[in-house]
């Protein structure tokens, strides 16, 4: 989801379109400015408020401890929008340099968070190829943000760094 539909994507100009043959071509493109960008701060600060207007559920920021997912949960925190921080912590401790950095931030902002605790080696066994299959995702990071996404009661933000996908 982008704000109104600013990032579209498709296969041979169709928006929002499966695949349906090896032959079709990914498009994906952005559209333009509708007004004067601000500096970085001031829109991420705008884009938590635009966020916090479209939903009257409770905000989780899906946090992974990494620095794109915390500019998020810093934007939310500045404009003063309450929030939740949602932590996926991996069975055996297998994320816990992240996730131990993701508590420390949390507390450092007084950002209240939850952990959703995942055996992540059972989930790709067993798991992951439901996600997978209903959403073409090809990315193992991005499913198991489905899966937490699932989890969650209200709504959740993902702050994360553009993906370049390029076939050969």
């Amino acid at each position: 989801l982008s704000h109104n539909n600013h990032f579209r994507f498709g296969y041979d100009g169709h928006l929002f379109s499966f695949r349906t043959n090896p032959e079709q071509i990914w498009t994906g493109g952005y559209g333009n400015c509708t007004r004067s960008p601000l500096n970085f701060y001031d829109e991420c600060l705008q884009t938590a408020r635009i966020i916090n207007e479209k939903t009257r559920e409770p905000i989780h920021i899906l946090f992974s401890g990494g620095i794109d997912s915390e500019v998020a949960l810093q934007a939310f925190a500045h404009a003063k929008i309450p929030v939740t921080a949602a932590i996926l912590r991996f069975k055996n401790d297998l994320n816990i340099h992240d996730i131990s950095w993701a508590v420390i931030a949390c507390d450092a902002l007084k950002i209240p968070y939850k952990f959703y605790d995942l055996d992540v080696l059972d989930f790709w066994r067993n798991g992951a190829l439901e996600y997978a299959t209903a959403t073409y995702c090809i990315s193992p990071q991005l499913l198991t943000t489905m899966w937490l996404i699932d989890q969650i009661k209200g709504y959740p933000v993902m702050g994360s760094g553009e993906c370049l996908l390029v076939k050969e």
